[in-house]
């Protein structure tokens, strides 16, 4: 399997590619995600669940009244009953980009996330991900709880998150101590400099470019492997024409089992080196494409291809894609397919969760597949959708299929 990195106009793609074609896209949008900024709060609704705070000169942020440390407070106008007014400001981090006309949500526990470690504002503590074994772990956590008395940092304001990456049998101990050190500097820092700054609203923080290019490389390598190595579904394609005893698709076994990268340029390879991806996944072997304007041009004329409103089935069948007012509907057709009713439903229904994942689309999906003959086999088309689910990293559900053979699916903004 492979993951190909190009760059389409201003945007970069990440894209899985197994050998029947690209199984998963994601983009690298322009991101206020993880930027941390001193806002000031503009306006308190009745319902007081939350406060809008400016952050930039056209940004206005959501921030629910949660957990607010005392230390992201930094100015606070006096009140009778000691709650926030409009004018107080504090330091405030997006957790989602705003979409359509919503603003962007906003909180109050902030985070610096690293390769190996998360330090946070306002939750106590120390943790690690169950991935780490138990020898491992507790070095980690020890060795972090003794960083805290050596350097005086709060234990009562500081918390941390030892990653799943620390794993990495190329990881040592004082590459996680090290980075705990600089990010909680980071913290600090940011802590004292927003006190000295008199303007309404400021940017402290924002994520780089490695942090970034890091966090989508992770993200597809994980989708590689849940694809590779799917206990339920070892390669989800379906063979045309054949099904076995259970009258469920066959799957044809994938043989090969390693991820490579192939980047557009050199530029490219370097930033997965400099952003630790190439350290971290050394069995993730990084090629740099012949020619960079073919190998752009051809993923770009497959990107047009899979965003066409109508897609061919090999089985015979095709599916159409529409955008309604209510979400997205999908219909399968028989077309001149030779196949019965449930095996065109099978094979449509492989196809159809690929270009969900591929488009990338949310909210409420309807897929009106052609009506089946009994309850046996709806049972059977639904059982199958929520397998093809497993592979999706976006969270998605398949509710149930009804009457007339209409699958209703909701899967979440990513």
């Amino acid at each position: 399997m492979q993951i190909l990195v190009s760059d389409i106009g201003n945007e970069r793609v990440y894209i899985a590619n197994a050998k029947n074609g690209f199984e998963y896209i994601e983009k690298e949008k322009e991101s206020l995600v993880g930027s941390i900024y001193l806002g000031t709060i503009t306006k308190i609704p009745d319902s007081a669940g939350g406060v809008f705070l400016r952050i930039d000169n056209h940004v206005i942020g959501y921030l629910p009244l949660k957990e607010i440390p005392e230390d992201v407070i930094i100015h606070k106008n006096p009140s009778p009953d000691n709650s926030l007014r409009v004018g107080d400001r504090l330091l405030v981090q997006v957790s989602a980009d705003g979409f359509d006309n919503k603003s962007p949500k906003l909180k109050c526990l902030l985070a610096l996330t690293g390769k190996y470690v998360v330090v946070t504002l306002g939750r106590r503590g120390v943790g690690c991900s169950k991935a780490l074994d138990y020898e491992r772990r507790n070095l980690y956590i020890d060795n972090i709880k003794n960083e805290f008395k050596n350097r005086e940092f709060d234990s009562n304001k500081y918390g941390v998150l030892i990653r799943t990456e620390a794993s990495n049998p190329r990881c040592k101990p004082k590459d996680v101590i090290d980075e705990f050190v600089e990010l909680t500097n980071k913290l600090e820092s940011i802590l004292v400099s927003s006190k000295f700054i008199k303007k309404e609203h400021e940017l402290m923080y924002h994520r780089s470019h490695f942090e970034t290019t890091l966090e989508q490389m992770l993200s597809m390598q994980h989708f590689c492997n849940r694809f590779l190595y799917n206990e339920h579904l070892k390669d989800m394609f379906i063979e045309s024409g054949k099904t076995n005893k259970k009258n469920k698709p066959i799957q044809i076994e994938y043989t090969g089992n390693e991820i490579d990268v192939i980047v557009n340029n050199d530029d490219t390879k370097k930033l997965m080196d400099d952003c630790g991806f190439t350290y971290m996944h050394p069995e993730c072997e990084v090629y740099v494409c012949e020619n960079e304007n073919e190998f752009n041009l051809g993923i770009e004329d497959k990107l047009r291809e899979i965003n066409k409103k109508k897609v061919w089935v090999k089985s015979g069948c095709n599916i159409f894609i529409e955008k309604t007012t209510i979400g997205y509907v999908i219909d399968v057709n028989s077309s001149h397919s030779k196949n019965s009713q449930f095996r065109v439903n099978m094979d449509a229904a492989c196809e159809v969760m690929k270009r969900i994942r591929l488009r990338d689309l949310s909210g409420i999906i309807l897929v009106d597949f052609i009506n089946m003959k009994t309850e046996d086999e709806n049972e059977a088309l639904l059982e199958y959708l929520r397998e093809l689910t497993t592979l999706d990293p976006i969270n998605t559900q398949i509710i149930d299929i009804t009457p007339l053979g209409i699958a209703e699916i909701v899967r979440e903004r990513r």
